[in-house]
């Protein structure tokens, strides 16, 4: 069975090649074409530049007037929060890949690693719509 949830990598590489590629490790419970489209927007709207940490390396970019190309890649499929078990494997499998896999997130910091799963939310008592 596939999920409509994913972890995905984008590949950054700057058309002058003096610097090597910049990779970032994602995921979105949603379609990832409403991820893309939410990354584009931090892409061009400098309010938004700052959302993540592959907006704030293309914004450096464009400060350099650098152009620059970026690649995207599924890296897998992965169900979102269960209540349940009380396990997100759409998180576990980002950070595994973060963890385990540093070069594929070159642009992720450490300190995303310690971040709760943003997915349980919908799930809280306070949350529930009557």
């Amino acid at each position: 069975m596939e999920f409509k949830s994913v972890i995905y990598k984008a590949t950054v590489t700057a058309s002058d090649s003096s610097d090597k590629s910049e990779t970032y490790i994602g995921l979105t419970k949603n379609e990832f074409k409403e991820r893309y489209n939410g990354h584009k927007t931090t892409f061009n709207n400098e309010s938004k530049r700052s959302s993540t940490e592959l907006s704030k390396h293309i914004w450096e970019l464009k400060e350099q007037q650098r152009d620059y190309k970026i690649e995207w890649e599924i890296l897998c499929h992965a169900k979102s929060y269960n209540n349940k078990s009380k396990r997100c494997q759409l998180c576990i499998m980002e950070k595994f890949y973060i963890i385990c896999k540093p070069e594929l997130g070159t642009l992720n910091k450490r300190n995303e690693l310690a971040a709760g799963c943003r997915h349980k939310a919908a799930f809280l008592y306070k949350n529930c719509k009557f």
